[in-house]
């Protein structure tokens, strides 16, 4: 059962973001069946919750968020508030992580955390041949339109992919680094390159971070194989000599990337002119007419409205067109939809693994510690950059496998540094 759990939750759970891509994509008129997904997975962790003597932490956070959900419905209902179920929706997103963490944290009490990595390893193989798919068949979603190179096969959403592919790779190093398994490094560079087929901007940057770790994940490793040792010979010369080639071709690219980075970042510390910051100020509009009451419980899909009218309206001079648009800063979308008591609530989770992911890299220097911390500061960046994390069920749900696996392998460090004092 235990394992059923980690196939359904992980394996099919990623594949149905795909296949809910190809129904937008053909126009299948049929319900969202990721959103019916996931309501599975969220009753699934209700039944493993109540299955169980009851926690009392893990009950006040479900009461927490049955109370939260209703006030919130009935707050955006009284106030006649548009698109309330779209709201609804963006909350149970939101929330979507704790289901997945529950279900995987009851599932490894008995099964081991390779089967984890195994499910990683077997979507990394699937997302690869449905890229390749798309690629050759011209089949799937363009990231950039006609105008460039770029392809997001089945799935919606250009930035979802790129850090579910980015976590889905970091999950592989660590696979290969704690499991002694070089099988999950073949899925790490599956990831690379569906992540190049991406290519977003900040998909080439995270692709091109995650070949670095990449190569000190296999420089670090411990092996006694000699053929393992030979492949890692044959690495290391082929790696510098097109590194030195591809240095010359691609410095000014990567050049590009990065400084496209910094002053995005720098933008939105200055609040200068930009598409970004353009965005943001139509947030800090919208949320300047807010009440005590719509900052508490959010306006639902009203505030995405909102931010659509003024959008069209500065540029392309139209009337108050009901069209939807997001900042992509979480900060300004789960506060202005779902309100502050949601935001702090979601936030919070996030920030407590960031932080032990901290001490733990503090306490135990390895590069898998150092890539825990890398990955979830990544998340955070781009959550308050761009969006497409808290209210991304895709994302959470990746970032809740991550917190899971993290949870059991500083667990196990922590046993055993405690075993080691006190054999001194």
């Amino acid at each position: 059962m235990h394992k059923k759990i980690i196939i359904l939750v992980v394996f099919i759970g990623l594949l149905f973001d795909a296949f809910q891509g190809a129904v937008i994509l053909y126009s299948i008129p049929i319900p969202s069946v990721s959103m019916l997904f996931r309501l599975l997975i969220m009753l699934l962790a209700l039944f493993l919750i109540f299955n169980k003597r009851l926690v009392v932490n893990e009950l006040a956070i479900i009461i927490f968020c049955f109370l939260l959900l209703f006030s919130q419905l009935f707050y955006w209902v009284a106030n006649n508030y548009s698109d309330f179920s779209y709201g609804a929706s963006m909350f149970l997103k939101a929330i979507y992580f704790l289901s997945v963490f529950k279900c995987l944290s009851v599932a490894l009490e008995r099964v081991e955390t390779i089967y984890v990595f195994r499910a990683i390893k077997n979507v990394s193989i699937a997302y690869a041949l449905l890229f390749m798919f798309s690629l050759f068949s011209g089949q799937g979603f363009l990231t950039y339109g006609i105008y460039t190179f770029g392809i997001k096969s089945f799935f919606k959403s250009g930035n979802d992919i790129g850090l579910v592919l980015f976590i889905m790779g970091s999950i592989s190093l660590i696979g290969f680094k704690e499991m002694n398994q070089k099988k999950y490094m073949f899925s790490t560079f599956l990831c690379i390159f569906c992540m190049v087929l991406v290519a977003s901007k900040t998909s080439l940057l995270l692709s091109f971070c995650l070949l670095m770790l990449s190569v000190l994940f296999v420089l670090n490793a411990k092996t006694s194989s000699p053929l393992y040792e030979l492949s890692k010979k044959i690495f290391i010369y082929l790696f510098g000599a097109l590194g030195v080639f591809g240095f010359y071709l691609s410095i000014n690219f990567l050049v590009n990337v990065f400084s496209h980075q910094a002053d995005m970042m720098l933008k939105l510390l200055e609040l200068s002119e930009g598409p970004r910051t353009q965005f943001i100020m139509y947030g800090n509009k919208v949320l300047s007419n807010y009440s005590l009451s719509d900052y508490l419980f959010g306006r639902g899909g009203e505030f995405f409205i909102s931010i659509g009218e003024l959008f069209y309206q500065a540029n392309l001079r139209l009337p108050n067109t009901p069209i939807i648009r997001a900042v992509e800063s979480d900060f300004y979308d789960v506060i202005g939809t779902l309100g502050i008591l949601t935001f702090i609530f979601i936030s919070s989770f996030y920030l407590v693994f960031l932080c032990k992911a901290f001490l733990f890299l503090f306490r135990v220097k390895s590069l898998t510690s150092l890539l825990f911390l890398f990955s979830f500061t990544v998340l955070i960046s781009h959550s308050i950059l761009a969006g497409h994390v808290m209210y991304s069920a895709p994302v959470n749900m990746m970032f809740a496998v991550l917190a899971v696996i993290f949870s059991k392998i500083a667990k196990v460090k922590r046993l055993t540094i405690n075993s080691e004092i006190k054999n001194k």
